[in-house]
């Protein structure tokens, strides 16, 4: 299965859950971040929502996944997949580059698609503790959100980012059912924050209602899940009204998931610190 026909799979279950049930496609975002058995990866962007929605009992429960060949090796059987087992595709993106005649050096990424298996379904497995569960903890949160240096400001009747005076505005934490919520929602705002030129300079001038805002939101929706789900937030949906205007996104291009995931990926990785803020230019994706 190439890149192509995973997005489209993964669009289509995407699109069948946000129309039956949008919180169940939010909660499965709240599973421990899968990782490979082997190498120790922790999942991330594309690949970290899709195999959370595919932590289930028909492929496994198991936060540890692997591939075929992977599971030879650990086990040492020739057959180590248990009968009736589905693998569940990812995606894999290989940087290259070439110089052309004038010297100059050209990046883009390569795209490949893997089966992995979850644990659970692999033979001979041994018991495994399980990664330790994050839990919530405010001053954690707060330590993230001071550590941007993003200007927060607290006591506003709703939750925006301003691109022109690139702020954020929140109302206070009592005003919140949960303090979960008042995080989940500033991490949201915070995903939007990101996009400023100055960082990591994705199109924030477009018009409420339209695709291009639509699409943010979807960015801004992931990343919050994202942020979330590393700091034991309880994640849920933070924008319901959003729901058509995705779907309409998600269906003019199957490849649009994809996009959104990697975009929310590097907002993240730049609230969090995990990854440079600087990277190379690529010719193509």
């Amino acid at each position: 299965m190439n890149s192509a026909e995973v997005a489209k799979q993964v669009t289509q279950k995407i699109l069948e859950e946000l129309r039956s049930n949008p919180g169940k496609w939010i909660k499965s975002w709240e599973t421990t971040r899968p990782r490979n058995l082997i190498t120790g990866h922790e999942y991330s962007g594309f690949n970290w929502m899709w195999l959370n929605m595919n932590t289930d009992e028909k492929h496994g429960m198991s936060p540890y996944w692997m591939t075929y060949n992977q599971a030879k090796q650990i086990t040492g059987l020739d057959k180590p997949i248990k009968k009736g087992a589905k693998s569940v595709p990812i995606i894999f993106y290989k940087p290259m580059s070439k110089v052309d005649e004038q010297g100059k050096e050209h990046w883009w990424k390569m795209v490949r698609s893997y089966n992995v298996f979850n644990r659970d379904n692999v033979e001979g497995m041994s018991p495994l503790p399980e990664p330790e569960e994050v839990k919530f903890r405010k001053d954690n949160c707060d330590t993230v959100i001071k550590r941007t240096g993003a200007e927060l400001q607290v006591g506003y009747d709703k939750a925006c980012y301003i691109p022109s005076m690139d702020l954020i505005q929140v109302p206070k934490i009592t005003k919140f059912k949960t303090a979960e919520d008042y995080y989940a929602t500033t991490f949201h705002e915070l995903t939007h924050w990101t996009g400023h030129k100055k960082r990591l300079n994705r199109d924030l001038n477009n018009r409420f209602g339209d695709k291009a805002y639509a699409f943010e939101e979807l960015v801004a929706e992931l990343g919050a899940a994202m942020l979330c789900n590393a700091n034991g937030v309880e994640g849920k949906l933070q924008h319901t009204e959003y729901i058509n205007s995705w779907l309409e996104v998600l269906e003019k291009d199957t490849k649009n998931i994809m996009k959104a995931s990697a975009l929310a990926q590097k907002a993240f990785d730049f609230i969090m610190g995990t990854k440079p803020f600087i990277e190379k230019e690529l010719d193509k994706v």
